[in-house]
């Protein structure tokens, strides 16, 4: 069972007591955990304490009424005024850090574009039910955002902590002055970076569950294949979504018809992922007029899937046959041809995807700049899409080998040893 930290702010005394009294007394969420609220009278004093202190939820009034009265305002009203310091306040702090926030205002319609729970909610002082309040911050902590936000704010700090405790502090006669800070912070960043690349599970310390978090260990969770929202210029790995202006080449199973028509082009139109190396893509010094693109199906539009879930959901548990060709889709060797088709798990908004480098086109840059990127493979598994891509269009064909002649032919040398070693030695 956690504490968590609660900041109110409201210019009234009253209100911010109230609040404090309603909450401390009772759990703020259904497992039960408990909260500390500090108060605060003051808009801009919020600002300063949120600077040196960590909250997990803010509870925030929108109109100074102070300030209203002596400027002439109007106490309430649907129209912004320069004495709604809680919304200059919320605007502020989201510049600064992130924390959940619940409004708590006699004015709600001020706020009511920003209510998007549990990142943002708008709670009416005029509604006396007391209940109001604390059902928006018990979702809030229900969510697992605070606990998140706790435990990566937890999991920076302890690093720095070692970082500069036991290393830099050994080292400091190496280090020491302003000329160093640039080598400093490099090693700095990239410790925490190396400290994040195992995913969620670095985090373990410092949450209550694990649930979907990692695997067995041996494995690796979907998420840790991505970086989502993709950052910077477009590159290697990209995920997209891009309209074409004709349907690529079909696959047997559509040729067949085994994949309807109007799957086949919203699949051919829409899932693409980007071949091109990273290098040529950097925007100050770009050098692609043109990208390579690999399509990429949706995995519920191939017929092993297809198969696959009409066994599962008919007779719960589908047939060997049909397990074993989804297993080799999912692993990279569907149908035999190992090398032809890559399999990109769903995470977040990206669906399950099976790219197929057969199907490549080649698109002018500025036709993709339009386009949603809705992800990035990251390292390494965006260079070990690039290494099979490679491998498959250099694979060199041969005739297969005679495995009868050769057999035969050991056979054969097995009988000739055998009638020797029973020749009489004289």
């Amino acid at each position: 069972m956690k504490t968590w930290n609660i900041l109110a702010v409201d210019d009234d005394e009253d209100s911010v007591s109230s609040i404090k009294d309603l909450l401390e007394r009772r759990a703020v969420s259904s497992q039960g955990d408990r909260c500390r609220v500090e108060t605060t009278t003051s808009f801009t004093s919020a600002l300063s304490i949120l600077e040196h202190e960590q909250y997990d939820l803010l509870i925030l009034d929108i109109r100074d009424q102070g300030m209203a009265a002596g400027q002439g305002l109007p106490p309430d009203g649907d129209v912004v005024t320069a004495a709604d310091r809680g919304l200059n306040a919320y605007e502020a702090i989201k510049q600064r850090r992130f924390v959940p926030v619940v409004f708590h205002t006699a004015l709600p319609d001020l706020a009511a574009d920003l209510d998007s729970p549990p990142f943002t909610s708008v709670v009416s002082k005029l509604d006396e039910d007391e209940a109001k309040i604390r059902k928006a911050v018990i979702e809030a902590f229900d969510s697992g955002l605070p606990e998140l936000n706790r435990a990566l704010t937890s999991h920076v700090e302890s690093l720095h902590r070692q970082f500069m405790s036991e290393f830099v502090r050994k080292h400091w006669s190496t280090f020491g002055g302003r000329q160093h800070q640039g080598d400093l912070a490099h090693l700095l960043v990239r410790r925490l970076a190396m400290s994040l690349t195992e995913g969620a599970p670095a985090l373990a310390p410092y949450l209550d569950t694990l649930d979907d978090y990692g695997t067995d260990g041996s494995k690796i969770h979907p998420m840790r294949m991505y970086i989502v929202p993709p950052v910077g210029s477009w590159t290697t790995g990209d995920i997209l979504e891009y309209s074409v202006d004709s349907k690529p080449q079909l696959s047997a199973e559509e040729e067949r018809g085994d994949v309807p028509d109007a799957e086949v082009q919203r699949a051919a139109t829409h899932y693409w992922v980007m071949l091109t190396p990273a290098c040529d893509l950097v925007e100050e010094r770009r050098k692609a007029d043109f990208v390579v693109m690999a399509r990429c199906l949706p995995l519920e539009d191939t017929p092993e899937y297809r198969k696959w879930s009409s066994q599962t959901s008919i007779t719960n548990g589908a047939s060997t046959a049909a397990r074993t060709s989804m297993e080799k889709l999912i692993g990279n060797n569907r149908g035999g041809q190992r090398e032809r088709y890559y399999f990109l798990p769903a995470a977040w908004d990206t669906p399950n995807l099976v790219v197929d480098f057969q199907q490549v086109i080649h698109v002018e840059y500025e036709k993709i700049l339009e386009s949603r990127r809705l992800a990035t493979l990251d390292s390494p598994y965006s260079q070990a899409l690039i290494s099979q891509f490679t491998r498959y269009l250099g694979r060199m064909g041969t005739p297969d080998l005679s495995t009868t002649t050769v057999m035969q032919r050991l056979q054969s040398s097995l009988a000739s040893d055998g009638s020797e070693d029973l020749e009489p030695t004289g």
